[in-house]
């Protein structure tokens, strides 16, 4: 499950689409409950937004603006995650990346 703590109303699209910029995440392993985690990512910086209709060809939007107004979202992001296991919480600190793609009209 994935709970958002920070968003970014996208008010440069006529969408307004609405972005998890930060958020935490918490669930079970998929092969049983006996592993757990939570974590938090948290934002550093927005590196990039981008219009994905733009890189297309006159033909190729034509068609793909009447099903959709695709924008994709880069950031760089810090990371907390603790997983329980059997043999006590382990936990993973760092940074990344994480992207963010809205494809709804």
């Amino acid at each position: 499950m994935t709970s958002p703590t920070e968003t970014l109303t996208d008010t440069q699209h006529e969408n307004r689409y609405k972005v998890a910029e930060s958020f935490t995440l918490q669930g079970f392993d998929a092969e049983g409950e006996t592993r757990q985690f939570r974590g938090k990512i948290t934002k550093k910086k927005l590196r990039k937004r981008e219009d994905m209709l733009k890189k297309m060809g006159a033909a190729v939007r034509m068609v793909a603006s009447r099903y959709s107004k695709p924008v994709r979202y880069d950031y760089d992001a810090a990371f907390h995650i603790q997983v329980k296991t059997p043999e006590g919480v382990e936990e993973l600190k760092g940074t990344g990346r994480y992207e963010v793609y809205h494809w709804n009209k």
